[in-house]
């Protein structure tokens, strides 16, 4: 599952996670006393420890085993007769596989596990898989299976392989889709949490005030609760049955909307535009209220997560943030947030004894999330009398950009501390074609010549961490496909067990496994290509050099849509130096380049993979191409139309090049927009949001003469 680095026979270990356990005369008689059970006419067996083999995340794992030994294995493991027993540490089958010759039981993290080869003759035939509780033996199971596929190289030998997670809390979600990803597939990966519905949307206040969904007078109101209580409970009970945290969102202060009818100045400072404010009693009640149904009503969450920097209203509820201009009071904005955080601590760890996580997130450079003297108050508003809140934030100063550090904040606050990543960058085609995240993620962003990533947040102490599988943005582009983005959740997912992998190795573990061993190399080269182009593609680094991190990319692409107006007129000047001029124009060729490369990946591997899979690929590759050609052009075209205008309109060079360039943004856009999207697996198209009404303006000036 999690691919560490792995001694050599000869080299000895490099970690002091990995043993050696006596030599190969002592592996081959490790199973004695062990009673392996092999299918009639031998083949391989799987024995799952009594005490754990009815356990549904076990079974999970042992699927997982089983469908790896029907498959033909690699050359280290004997195709005909590969036994693997697995379960705790502390069962009987267990002590008596590890203790037989006099070898100690291992200590392990209940979440960690032990593979055990035993090689006979230069074959492997049998392995033990011995978990510190049933999570690590179905971790184990899930991460010997995918060893199988793999062949790794350690299999080959009697030396035992440890393997705990780094990161703690391990979560994973789509943030606007909390039922994905399933719980298995959660487990599978190797997390340890996923979330359920958002907590203020399972409160009814039947309790405080059955007038706030009163069944007769608000019949719908009332019944889309009941059906996110209902889709929780089911949620909750597949998550539990697998030994996984649940852990419930919320905007905060999200309440039912007719509290303002019922309550009104109590709960807001207006009624004609309502805004609910912390420091109102009745409001504090409602949340208290709220917090203490969900509690009663879900005994298995555990934890909470509050956002306060932006709120998404849903269904019945609305909400605002504590730092909006109506709930200040002529205040410091931010004292609403950090009374939020102190009153949610309060509640939830205090009242309740619950993990709190608090999201530092807000916009722009100077909030709570990107600024050091908010978020210092903000990690010291809660009373340290119980467990202190978790602090979250994303892994880069501001948003998923890149030109951003890793967020400072990681660094130097005290406590615990949560870093977020997302695997469909949404300023970046949120998986409409390849953008591997697993080199930046792990260890920073090449561009800044940076020591960051999660390896450098675990150093400083970071033990959490939320992955989001999908989400992020409100438009597109909408996928058929998740592929690119299984990619990036599958090399966070190790990198959260293991944050040295290297990532070129994780690119070729994910291409093994989704398609075979002998494709792995070309596209694993072609992931790890993949980044230069967006950042050559989307960014121009005159620009985001030269300013602060809140928008690096000034906003000129976001989701599906390509902008604009003044954002086109302010990366000129940013760039209108000779060589920045030069070097801006020059980047959005090399992401051209870049991709031709990864075509040629493509050919490379194409011969091993099936026709399907080798078409989706040519697609999304088709999708960029036909977008970066475009958004050259376009930046192209206007780069040399403001040129002609800073020459007073004399410069018959650049009213060429401009002209040249929108000619062939009409043929690259109109590829993107009317022949992509009809190819097979193609998610939707990007979008004119002002680049035509921009570029018909600089004609009109061009032609003008």
């Amino acid at each position: 599952m999690m691919t560490k680095s792995r001694p050599s026979p000869a080299s000895g270990p490099r970690s002091s996670k990995v043993r050696w356990f006596g030599g190969l005369a002592a592996a081959v008689t490790l199973f004695a006393g062990v009673s392996w059970v092999s299918p009639q006419g031998g083949g391989p067996a799987l024995t799952v420890a009594p005490e754990v083999a009815a356990d549904a995340a076990v079974q999970a794992g042992a699927a997982a085993v089983r469908a790896a030994l029907a498959a033909p294995l690699a050359g280290a493991t004997s195709q005909g007769n590969l036994n693997v027993v697995a379960g705790p540490v502390y069962t009987e089958a267990v002590a008596r596989a590890l203790t037989a010759n006099g070898k100690r039981l291992p200590t392990l993290d209940p979440e960690g596990y032990s593979v055990y080869p035993v090689v006979r003759a230069g074959i492997t035939t049998g392995v033990v898989v011995v978990g510190g509780g049933p999570l690590g033996v179905a971790y184990g199971l899930f991460g010997l299976a995918e060893d199988l596929r793999l062949d790794q190289p350690y299999l080959r030998y009697p030396i035992p392989l440890n393997r705990t997670p780094a990161i703690t809390l391990r979560l994973v979600s789509d943030p606007l889709e909390p039922t994905y990803p399933e719980p298995t597939q959660a487990l599978a990966w190797g997390f340890n949490a996923v979330m359920t519905e958002p907590w203020p949307a399972l409160a009814l206040y039947d309790a405080y005030d059955p007038a706030v969904y009163d069944a007769a007078a608000r019949p719908q109101e009332r019944a889309w609760v009941e059906a996110r209580r209902r889709s929780a409970r089911a949620q909750i009970a597949r998550a539990k049955a697998l030994h996984l945290k649940v852990i419930a969102p919320g905007d905060v202060v999200s309440l039912p909307s007719q509290v303002v009818a019922l309550y009104g100045g109590e709960v807001s400072d207006s009624v004609d535009s309502p805004r609910y404010c912390i420091d109102k009693p009745r409001v504090r009640a409602l949340l208290s209220a709220a917090l203490d149904e969900v509690f009663r009503d879900f005994p298995e969450i555990d934890g909470i997560m509050v956002r306060t920097g932006e709120n998404y209203t849903l269904g019945p509820l609305s909400g605002n943030s504590p730092q909006d201009p109506q709930c200040a009071g002529g205040r410091d904005p931010f004292d609403g947030v950090v009374d939020t955080a102190r009153f949610m601590e309060q509640q939830v760890s205090g009242r309740h004894n619950r993990m709190l996580i608090l999201r530092a997130w807000d916009l722009g450079s100077n909030g709570g999330h990107a600024g050091a003297e908010k978020a210092a108050r903000l990690a010291g508003a809660a009373p340290r009398g119980g467990a202190a809140p978790t602090i979250s934030f994303k892994v880069t100063e501001t948003d998923f950009w890149r030109y951003n550090r890793l967020n400072p904040n990681l660094l130097r606050l005290n406590g615990p501390r949560m870093v977020e990543f997302q695997a469909a960058r949404e300023y970046e085609g949120k998986g409409a074609f390849p953008n591997f995240t697993g080199g930046f993620y792990a260890t920073g962003l090449p561009e800044l010549g940076e020591h960051g990533g999660l390896r450098r947040a675990h150093e400083a102490g970071v033990r959490a961490a939320w992955v989001w599988a999908k989400g992020g943005g409100w438009d597109g582009p909408r996928l058929q496909s998740d592929l690119w983005v299984d990619a990036n959740v599958y090399a966070l997912s190790r990198l959260l067990w293991t944050p040295e992998a290297a990532p070129h190795q994780l690119a070729t573990d994910w291409a093994a496994l989704r398609f075979g061993r002998a494709a792995a190399p070309a596209i694993a080269n072609l992931l790890v290509r993949s980044p230069e182009a967006v950042v050559k593609g989307f960014y121009l680094q005159c620009y985001a050099a030269k300013n602060e991190p809140w928008t690096p990319n000034l906003l000129w692409t976001r989701d599906d849509v390509v902008a604009g107006g003044e954002p086109m007129a302010a990366l000129y000047r940013s760039c209108s130096s000779p060589a920045d001029f030069e070097e801006a124009l020059a980047e959005r060729k090399r992401a051209t380049v870049v991709v031709e490369e990864m075509v040629g990946d493509l050919a490379l591997a194409q011969p091993h993979l099936t026709p399907q899979d080798a078409a989706l690929i040519r697609t999304s590759l088709q999708y960029e191409r036909s977008l970066l050609e475009s958004l050259d052009h376009y930046l192209t075209g206007m780069f040399h139309f403001y040129r002609f205008v800073d020459s007073g309109g004399r410069s018959i060079e650049a009213r060429d090049a401009a002209l040249n360039a929108f000619s062939r943004l009409r043929e690259s856009w109109s590829i993107h927009t009317q022949f992509v999207p009809l190819l097979p697996g193609a998610a939707t198209p990007y979008r004119d949001a002002g680049m035509w009404a921009t570029v018909e303006g600089a004609l009109k000036r061009l032609q003008a003469g």
